[in-house]
């Protein structure tokens, strides 16, 4: 095994999208035992809005193959080490590579979420001076069971989009309803729109909304399959709709649309700031990977 300092480094180019995934699903599969990043998920992150690929990503090479990749957008860094290529240096090389890109950025403060599984990588961040903000939930809802269907009160109904009003509305109830987590930065309809509406993998039927009295759009979830999983990315109930079941008759409706669509498996994940493990819990998921995010103010 080569050690980082006999590696080249350069910025990624779109044209490494494929080799990039390649390398987070070998690091998913050796922490968790299954990948679930797709090719649509890194095409998207390089498409959001300000983000620069010559100043905010890196790749390491062993001759020409990816030994490892990071990058740093606002004040998260996502950096990743092929299992073939750990313990050789390359991961501290990583972390103080984001710190210096973040500050370049103008960013106050730099944070990863890692597996708790992957113990050199938390290890890691807390000899760097990291601290633990908060923890994070990949929950599973066995292919036999079903979530409990919920009477609507009068006024609630579910559906899917109808036009591009309805992303903007989705929109501002998932940014309404994250927005009050401690540490979280708010997003733009633009950079939220490009890695959910504007995939390239995209199909309508995977935004469901909860439609309350006056014709408003009370709660949203986004959902598609990965693999022979349907994954929520996002789910949000607007405050005042609270209490009424509406989360959970989202969760049905998406659930039941990605077995549809052959993902008889379900996940998602929640995190120590939402309060919501309770209820995904109750709802009959159980939880099969845990994470912790770690930051540091520079």
């Amino acid at each position: 095994m080569r050690a980082a300092r006999d590696l080249t480094t350069r910025e990624l180019t779109p044209a490494d999208a494929a080799e990039v995934t390649e390398l987070i699903a070998a690091c998913e599969v050796a922490d968790s035992g299954v990948a679930l990043i797709e090719l649509e998920d890194i095409v998207a992150d390089w498409k959001r809005p300000g983000f620069t690929m010559t100043q905010q990503t890196i790749g390491y090479f062993d001759d020409a193959r990816m030994a490892a990749c990071g990058e740093v957008h606002r004040s998260r860094s996502e950096s990743y080490v092929h299992p073939a290529y750990r313990d050789a240096g390359i991961g501290t090389e990583l972390v103080l590579w984001s710190q210096r890109t973040a500050v370049a950025l103008g960013y106050g403060q730099v944070g990863q979420t890692v597996n708790e599984q992957n113990t050199a990588a938390v290890s890691l961040f807390e000899r760097r001076g990291y601290t633990r903000r908060y923890s994070s939930w990949v929950l599973e809802l066995p292919p036999e069971t079903e979530i409990a269907p919920v009477e609507l009160g009068d006024g609630y109904r579910l559906r899917g989009v109808e036009g591009a009003w309805d992303e903007r509305a989705a929109y501002d109830v998932i940014e309404g309803a994250f927005s009050v987590w401690p540490d979280r930065e708010d997003r733009t309809f633009e950079d939220w729109s490009t890695t959910t509406t504007r995939r390239d993998d995209y199909e309508p039927w995977h935004l469901s909304l909860a439609i309350g009295p006056g014709e408003q759009v009370a709660g949203a979830c986004y959902a598609s399959p990965v693999g022979d999983i349907g994954w929520v990315d996002q789910v949000a109930v607007a405050e005042a709709h609270r209490g009424r079941g509406l989360a959970q008759a989202l969760l049905v409706r998406a659930f039941g649309l990605t077995r549809e669509h052959g993902a008889p498996r379900a996940q998602l994940n929640t995190d120590s700031r939402t309060g919501a493990l309770g209820l995904y819990e109750h709802v009959g998921m159980r939880v099969v990977d845990t994470f912790v995010h770690f930051a540091r103010v520079l």
